[in-house]
């Protein structure tokens, strides 16, 4: 799906400070929502591309509702690709905050990873072992770790803060009314302790 191949209409290209990220789907929208359905290129980098595939299997495997960023840890640069569900891909037609901020944040992991590989890694673990220690008493007392929050500001410079507060809140909401996610307290404080932190508030309980 090369650039010059066929018709792309790009939703975003914004210059962030380092680097120039967008993102392409084909201009008519598929009828099956299946495997690869569009890239995330870099304008400093022509060669690399970022997958956005719709696999709800993976997803339901890594009990996640939201986006989420599959990197292989011994080749991370070329083994990369953020994977969606039908209902995300969908909204990305519609320009959807929500949506759009989650992809931004993820690769926000990705172009950050250099600087937070051990920690992100560590975190992506908690599905299969939970949270550690460390990163419970963290997210208790307000806080957010480091790699998320180099993720949401370069999510804050794509996006902008009120559309990031506005997908926050969705998120949050979505969480509260999924049955498998709506009693995980220390993911619902997480979101929480995010929005805050871009809001430049102090912590609030839930």
């Amino acid at each position: 799906m090369a650039r010059n191949m066929r018709r792309f209409y790009e939703i975003f290209h914004v210059e962030a400070d380092r680097m120039a990220y967008y993102y392409a789907l084909p201009e008519e929208k598929p009828e099956n929502m299946d495997g690869v359905i569009g890239y995330i290129f870099n304008d400093s980098n022509p060669a690399l591309r970022i997958a956005l595939e719709v696999d709800p299997e993976y997803l339901n495997a890594q009990n996640s509702i939201f986006p989420t960023l599959y990197v292989d840890p011994e080749n991370y640069i070329q083994s990369c690709r953020i994977i969606l569900n039908n209902r995300m891909a969908n909204s990305l037609y519609k320009n959807d905050p929500e949506t759009l901020f989650s992809i931004w944040h993820e690769l926000g992991y990705f172009h950050t990873m250099s600087e937070h590989v051990e920690e992100y890694l560590n975190y992506a673990s908690r599905k299969e072992q939970g949270y550690t220690a460390e990163q419970y008493l963290s997210i208790v007392n307000g806080e957010v770790m480091d790699f998320e929050a180099a993720a949401d500001d370069f999510a804050v410079e794509y996006c902008g803060r009120d559309q990031a507060v506005i997908a926050l809140n969705g998120l949050i909401a979505r969480v509260k009314k999924h049955p498998k996610l709506m009693n995980d307290r220390a993911l619902l404080k997480e979101l929480l302790n995010r929005k805050n932190r871009i809001l430049g508030r102090a912590p609030e309980s839930i």
